[in-house]
């Protein structure tokens, strides 16, 4: 890489990267190309389910999208064509953008974006990558990390050249990605994917069956594939059903949700759900949907065997109650009646495996369904941090109606696992 590029490509910039920002742009005539525009555009996500990372660690992917176009007069922003830029001319610019520092941990992906989206996505594209901790520390990505979650590519990326010595000196001894070998979760295989089994009666399955259960064992084991809190453990085939038996945060139960098992091509009518693989992805994007949407604590449970079945959700709607969780502390809530609270419940995590809650009071009009379900998403708050048991001095007949019961010392306990 040139030094002198990145001069001359800061030297052409009409200001300086607005880095404290999540999204900026950069913008300006190209230095090598005759007539020619650059855009910049660098932006930030979650990377957390794309690799394994020690847990004290929240990483986040900054891209930085390197566009070439036509520069015509009175064009402020680039159409659908766009221009061929050399490898070293976008780092130069991705280097601008990212800044020295982060730079030096930079990737670039080998773009192969497939034939079918061609017409679709402009071509010409160079992505940059950068892994940042939330203290925007970068790092370098393990050796798991799934490059293809971030942008079309198949490849191992380019580690960009670092400038700083002891990163260039770290990078020649230990490579350009660290080591996952000492952290990585133990649910889950080398390549980060949870670590899952597929019992039941697999030997019955039909072909186009037997395909759909493989693809959803590719599918659930992928970290993120329907939430980053969903933990795939594993996929019980029960004749046309399969059953996703997975553990949520730090919930000390075991759960399971199911998904119908395509029999022939026939179940296949329409897109998206037109092959097997499709109909899985389906399945889990619907899923996904249900769980980033409270199905957790809406779902009605039927335990078996010691796994919490979940079923239909209630939909709820209609109501002038609306809970709310306090902005500093997820664990106190305020059941709220026209923007004024009404009812609070408030519990905290007093040591390993205990919650108490301290904190469940109403205004005396307060329908009782409401005052449950204010009961219900406190208790489950609780349990997602890892409580076994939630206690309390508060006797009240709706936290006996959930299975609050006296222990003989004053207070009263929730058991979170079941007994049957």
């Amino acid at each position: 890489m040139d030094p002198h590029l990145i001069t001359e490509v800061e030297a052409l910039m009409p200001e300086r990267p607005q880095r404290e920002l999540r999204q900026y742009e950069l913008s300006g005539p190209s230095p090598l190309v005759a007539d020619t525009r650059v855009d910049v555009r660098v932006g930030r996500r979650g990377a957390g389910d794309l690799g394994s990372f020690p847990n004290n660690v929240k990483p986040f992917a900054l891209t930085a999208v390197v566009h070439a176009y036509p520069h015509e007069p009175g064009q402020n922003r680039p159409g659908r064509v766009r221009t061929p830029l050399s490898d070293d001319e976008a780092e130069a610019w991705a280097r601008v953008a990212f800044g020295e520092k982060l730079s030096d941990y930079a990737y670039q992906l080998d773009v192969q974006i497939p034939d079918r989206l061609r017409s679709q996505i402009p071509p010409h594209q160079k992505w940059f990558v950068v892994l940042v901790d939330n203290h925007d520390e970068p790092m370098l990505a393990p050796d798991n990390f799934r490059w293809g979650l971030i942008f079309y590519t198949r490849s191992e990326p380019r580690k960009l050249h670092a400038v700083n010595d002891s990163v260039r000196e770290h990078l020649a001894s230990c490579g350009p990605y660290i080591d996952t070998s000492t952290f990585r979760d133990a649910r889950t295989d080398p390549d980060g994917g949870w670590t899952i089994d597929v019992v039941g009666d697999t030997e019955s399955l039909t072909p186009v069956a037997r395909d759909a259960v493989e693809s959803a064992r590719r599918i659930f084991r992928r970290r993120g594939a329907v939430t980053t809190d969903f933990q795939t453990v594993r996929l019980v085939v029960e004749e046309t059903s399969l059953q996703i038996h997975f553990r949520w945060k730090r919930n000390p139960n075991t759960f399971s949700t199911t998904v119908r098992i395509p029999q022939f091509d026939s179940d296949f009518t329409s897109p998206p759900g037109h092959n097997p693989s499709a109909w899985m992805s389906t399945a889990a994007q619907e899923l996904s949907e249900e769980f980033h949407t409270g199905y957790m604590v809406r779902a009605t449970r039927t335990v078996v065997d010691g796994i919490v079945h979940l079923g239909k959700a209630d939909r709820g709607g209609g109501t002038e109650y609306h809970l709310r969780d306090d902005i500093k502390d997820p664990l106190r809530l305020h059941l709220q009646r026209g923007g004024e609270c009404v009812a609070h419940a408030v519990s905290s995590l007093q040591a390993d495996e205990i919650a108490v809650l301290y904190q469940f009071d109403a205004r005396p009009d307060i329908p009782t369904p409401e005052l449950r379900r204010l009961a219900w998403v406190a208790l489950s708050k609780a349990v997602d941090t890892g409580a076994r048991y939630i206690v309390t001095h508060l006797d009240h007949p709706v936290l006996e109606d959930l299975g609050f019961a006296p222990d003989g010392r004053g207070r009263f306990v929730y058991d979170v696992v079941p007994t049957t």
